[in-house]
């Protein structure tokens, strides 16, 4: 059957028992096969598996292989996908991203108003404390590179306001660095490569490359070794790519962190906007007293920068006061990346000692209880278990990632050799 009948197919299908399959999935708890979804609705299996196959990229579900046959294993009350490149999710988050535009114009505004002014009064007042800060100004003047230390400060600025310091681990919005990981791979993913690219869990990486074959008309294999292999034949080409253009998730997990934090190496932005909250709410004191300044100089010189300054220290903490209560969920992201780290590059057990060591050591900031914390969580997201080390210390394995890993290059190899794709194809899923 071509691409075009069996869509024309879906959709018949989907007018003519969407409802009644809903219906039916909730009657067996959410968990349903094809072959059970025609046998008690009457329906052809093809279409029981071109209606299920449709619903899973509509609903929160996820498939689970089993000797060649599917599961679905749907979320109950059904609940409908958020996808961020979907039209809907674009315009619910249209207000929001006018909001940041108007605050990335405002802040650059404020620099242009008061930034002279900071920076004068940061090389003419302070202690000790601030004579690096000050030999830095007075080189930056000297070399011609002002504008563009403008321009970094105030990136900075629009970082420290309107950042996030956990850095998100949802695959969906981590879409194209995993087709760039897909494409390398010769059209072959598997769940540890999603968690490897991205931090999340293994629940989270099974359930979005679910949604991912469905929606990109995808395969999922299963080898004689249990794995199962998600390929996309779409994907396909001969030879490889020898320049890497994916990260993985460690590799942008903590700069996040520490550019917006309040505090630590983000003083001075904390001081440029104390001053203009200063000294515009100065001009206002003088403005309601005195009468002047007014018009167009009060506005530019008290109202804009007062509101703008306001904002840029109220927004940092708030989200330093929810994310104190959210602490458990940064942990276990931090942590979790850093584990997939040590197993995915030196293929060595994360020692819960030696390892965390060197990582406090090159992140002070953060607190060995605050990440130890969620140690458990991070164990069972990453299917590991804990042993004793040669260090007899514990240590973190994990033998279902490895065995995906290498699955993983094992597949891209024998696909760029033009042997056929590897596994037994799971019912459901040919493209």
């Amino acid at each position: 059957m071509s691409s075009s009948s069996r869509k024309r197919s879906v959709n018949r299908t989907v007018r003519i028992s969407l409802t009644q399959v809903k219906g039916q999935i909730q009657a067996v708890g959410g968990e349903i096969r094809p072959t059970e979804l025609a046998r008690a609705l009457g329906i052809p299996l093809q279409h029981s598996r071109d209606v299920l196959k449709t619903l899973s990229t509509r609903y929160c579900s996820v498939v689970d292989a089993d000797s060649g046959s599917s599961l679905y294993r749907f979320q109950l009350p059904m609940q409908r996908r958020v996808v961020p490149g979907s039209l809907g999710s674009m315009l619910l988050r249209l207000p929001f991203v006018l909001f940041g535009v108007v605050l990335r114009i405002g802040f650059g505004f404020l620099l242009a108003v008061y930034g002279l002014v900071f920076l004068l009064m940061m090389l003419g007042t302070g202690g000790n404390s601030d004579h690096a800060l000050r030999r830095r100004i007075k080189e930056t003047f000297r070399s011609g590179q002002a504008w563009s230390e403008m321009m970094r400060f105030a990136r900075r600025l629009n970082h420290f306001v309107l950042g996030q310091s956990i850095a998100p681990t949802d695959p969906q919005l981590h879409l194209q660095n995993i087709y760039l990981f897909i494409a390398q791979s010769s059209g072959v993913i598997t769940c540890a490569d999603v968690i490897t690219l991205t931090g999340c869990g293994y629940a989270e990486a099974h359930d979005f490359l679910t949604w991912l074959i469905a929606e990109d008309e995808g395969e999922m294999r299963q080898t004689e070794d249990g794995v199962t292999l998600f390929t996309f034949p779409e994907f396909r080409r001969e030879g490889s790519v020898d320049e890497r253009a994916f990260a993985w998730c460690w590799e942008r997990s903590i700069p996040s962190w520490r550019q917006t934090r309040v505090g630590g190496q983000n003083v001075d932005l904390l001081r440029f906007l104390g001053l203009v909250l200063f000294l515009s709410l100065c001009f206002e004191v003088t403005a309601v007293v005195e009468g002047q300044p007014a018009g167009i100089v009060r506005i530019v010189f008290a109202d804009i920068p007062f509101v703008l300054s306001f904002a840029g220290l109220f927004f940092p903490l708030v989200r330093k006061f929810r994310e104190t209560g959210r602490a458990t969920e940064h942990g276990t992201n931090i942590l979790r990346a850093e584990v997939i780290r040590i197993l995915r590059e030196q293929g060595t057990p994360f020692d819960l000692k030696t390892d965390i060591d060197a990582f406090l050591e090159a992140n002070s900031e953060i607190r060995r209880s605050w990440l130890l914390r969620p140690l458990d969580a991070v164990v069972a997201s990453i299917h590991g278990e804990l042993v004793v080390s040669d260090s007899n210390s514990q240590a973190i394995i994990s033998s279902r990632l490895h065995k995906e890993w290498a699955w993983t290059v094992r597949a891209r190899d024998q696909l760029l050799a033009g042997d056929s794709s590897p596994g037994v194809l799971v019912d459901g899923h040919e493209s």
